[in-house]
């Protein structure tokens, strides 16, 4: 369920061709969303996270339905359930947490404030202690890509909900890759150098030297060449 449903929503909200379609099919097409919506909010409260499915869902770009997907998501219970899984005491692991977070992030500049910021914050300071707190073991397993993708999820909730804590977010990504780069384990190493690659260039160098031209030419120069990554 959670591989095959992403998959078709993915091929029917991802194609252009579905704008083109009649009124009757539209209306069709959002009542599934609105039934994947619930799915979503029954997984949310039993069993693990589902990470498989809110990863590839959430992440499609539902073109003009998305407020409305919000709306629905919000009125049943949708972000408190997200917050009562880092305030329940659970266990998360870093790519459930990136599962819970990373969605809400890529549509935040369309949540409202006053209604999101008491529920998500206790997440975001979980999600930041939690990667500030990773042991060596942590840094080389297989999983440590969760964390990246952690740190990217809270930075988008934090652009626009919590500007104070963006530094903070970025700090502790260049931790985490100067901590991999350090160790002794290759395959821990080369995946910071991956994550350096996608790191942005101003959470490199300062802002004044990014705004140069010059200066900014010479820090992606300093980068690592794509091929000898892949």
């Amino acid at each position: 369920m959670e591989r095959c449903l992403p998959e078709c929503f993915h091929k029917l909200l991802n194609n252009g061709a579905v704008r083109r379609w009649g009124m009757e099919i539209q209306e069709g097409v959002f009542n599934m969303l609105d039934l994947l919506t619930n799915l979503v909010i029954v997984r949310l409260k039993h069993g693990p996270v589902p990470e498989t499915l809110l990863k590839n869902v959430y992440a499609l770009e539902m073109y003009g339905w998305l407020m409305d997907l919000i709306n629905m998501f919000g009125s049943r219970g949708g972000f408190e359930l997200v917050g009562n899984r880092f305030t329940s005491g659970e266990d998360l692991d870093a790519g459930q947490m990136a599962a819970l977070l990373l969605p809400l992030g890529q549509c935040v500049k369309f949540l409202v404030k006053d209604v999101v910021c008491p529920v998500l914050l206790p997440a975001v300071n979980q999600a930041l202690q939690y990667v500030a707190s990773l042991e060596e073991i942590q840094l080389r397993g297989q999983k440590i890509s969760s964390c990246y993708d952690l740190l990217e999820a809270v930075q988008l909730l934090c652009a626009s909900l919590w500007p104070e804590k963006v530094q903070r977010t970025s700090d502790l990504r260049l931790e985490m890759i100067i901590r991999m780069l350090k160790t002794p384990h290759f395959s821990a190493r080369m995946n910071a150098l991956k994550f350096f690659k996608k790191t942005p260039l101003e959470d490199v160098v300062p802002k004044e030297d990014v705004d140069n031209p010059v200066e900014a030419k010479e820090a992606e120069e300093a980068q690592v060449d794509d091929d000898a990554l892949d």
